[in-house]
């Protein structure tokens, strides 16, 4: 059977080590949260289907994306972050979202 929730004191007989972890997955979970709306604005602001660096021009500049030198607006690493977002968010988001619900107190 499936745990629904995971406890941890919190109140008498609470531990410094339970705190820290439920607050650690209280901060990653604000994260993931943080990401993925700059994950969906990146999508919104992409000019075209995201298959091509020059849809992400709009991206580069609202996000400051430049070439290695810095000066130049980068396109294509900017498609290259909302890669590597979408990724993340596809392959480690729902894991991600169910640890925090579970152990949220």
């Amino acid at each position: 059977m499936a745990t629904s929730h995971i406890y941890v004191k919190t109140a008498t007989g609470a531990t410094a080590s339970g705190r820290d972890l439920l607050a650690t997955l209280e901060q990653i979970g604000d994260g993931f949260a943080r990401l993925a709306r700059h994950f969906d604005a990146m999508g919104q602001q992409k000019d075209g289907d995201g298959t091509q660096a020059s849809h992400f021009a709009v991206v580069a500049a609202v996000y400051g994306f430049t070439d290695s030198g810095g000066s130049a607006a980068s396109n294509a690493d900017a498609k290259a972050a909302y890669d590597e977002m979408n990724s993340f968010i596809g392959n480690c988001g729902a894991a991600l979202k169910q640890i925090c619900a579970k152990l949220k107190q």
